[in-house]
């Protein structure tokens, strides 16, 4: 994945907000230093709730489910626009090349009926490879006719 995508969308699909856990988890560990430091050893019922809950197994990873190409769709929302030489966001590729596309989180939306249905993994991927790659596909087309656009000026 491009190092660009918003931190939020890889907290939304890891099923983790990485900074809330990463204070808990310092926070948890400060205080069992504490404990330790005063000869002491530290009751899971004496660290506070919000550190317990923090702690907690996390939600479901989306990813699991999503094939090769979702990463792929990302990552061309993420590429530079040759043209404009700004980023080829969704908004971008709408206003600036009339390129209508649905954005990451849409596009979690229209895929998470086949990624939670109940049949094994490779099933779920492929459906689900079914409905990304037309949009990927029509990334890739509006990105390339913009490379060729320069190619030819």
């Amino acid at each position: 994945m491009n190092r660009s995508t918003e931190n939020s969308l890889v907290d939304t699909l890891s099923g983790s907000d990485f900074r809330l856990r990463a204070q808990q988890t310092y926070e948890f560990y400060t205080k069992k230093w504490e404990y330790r430091r005063q000869g002491k050893i530290l009751n899971y019922s004496d660290v506070p709730g919000s550190v317990r809950r923090a702690l907690s197994p996390k939600k479901a990873n989306m990813c699991k489910h999503l094939p090769v190409e979702f990463v792929q769709y990302l990552n061309a929302t993420k590429s530079f626009c040759p043209i404009c030489k700004t980023r080829n966001t969704i908004a971008h590729l709408k206003i600036q090349h009339n390129c209508q596309l649905p954005d990451a989180l849409t596009l979690l939306g229209i895929t998470r009926r086949v990624r939670e249905a109940k049949v094994p993994r490779k099933e779920s991927v492929e459906m689900a490879r079914n409905i990304i790659k037309p949009f990927l596909e029509k990334a890739q087309s509006c990105i390339g006719s913009q490379l060729k656009l320069t190619l030819l000026s």
